[in-house]
């Protein structure tokens, strides 16, 4: 991930802790980390094929841009996102995760083993489809396969386990110089103040 930088004290404007936000997601966002898209789909946003990071920080912007034109305060917003972040950035259970990744090998290489299996699927996932219906029983069996030699079935790699560990620290890291409880605060102080100076 890139180098974190030091930011500049709090001041109180608007906009920056949004700001500081996304300086504190970009290095996640620009390495795919998998918590990227676990958070994605807590703020439902719709994961850009092929990956983009600048669009999908373009969508969190919107989504926080959005909850503050309704009259919710910056520091609710940047509170609320960081929280959803830190939980998407909790490492996986990879107990479960090598679980349920066999199950679905197992399902799958049966559903090619077996015709009355291979019916079954077809007639359950792939033909509710209008797409999948137009699909040979060929073109379905290759597709298996082709999920069958993908990382989704895999077991768990060793590297997949420090990779999710070190994406929660370098999230903590970056929380803990840019979004930490006391910086919020003191800008929630601080705003407040400007707002009273301007209100005299």
């Amino acid at each position: 991930m890139a180098d974190i930088v030091i930011p500049d004290p709090i001041s109180g404007s608007p906009g920056e802790l949004i700001n500081r936000l996304f300086i504190a997601l970009a290095p996640s966002v620009h390495a795919e980390s998998v918590a990227v898209v676990r958070l994605g789909a807590e703020l439902g946003l719709s994961i850009p094929r092929p990956w983009d990071p600048d669009r999908y920080l373009q969508q969190v912007r919107r989504t926080a841009q959005t909850l503050l034109e309704t009259g919710v305060s910056e520091s609710f917003v940047v509170r609320s996102v960081r929280d959803s972040a830190t939980r998407a950035f909790r490492p996986a259970d990879f107990a479960a995760v090598d679980e349920n990744r066999a199950a679905l090998r197992a399902q799958l290489e049966r559903v090619l083993a077996d015709e009355s299996a291979f019916a079954e699927y077809r007639a359950e996932v792939v033909d509710k489809s209008a797409a999948g219906r137009n699909q040979t029983d060929e073109q379905v069996k290759a597709q298996i396969l082709k999920l069958l030699g993908s990382s989704f079935v895999e077991p768990v790699r060793a590297d997949e386990v420090t990779r999710d560990w070190a994406d929660e620290e370098s999230w903590r890291k970056a929380c803990r110089l840019y979004l930490s409880e006391e910086d919020i605060e003191e800008w929630e102080q601080r705003a407040d103040y400007m707002r009273r100076r301007s209100a005299d």
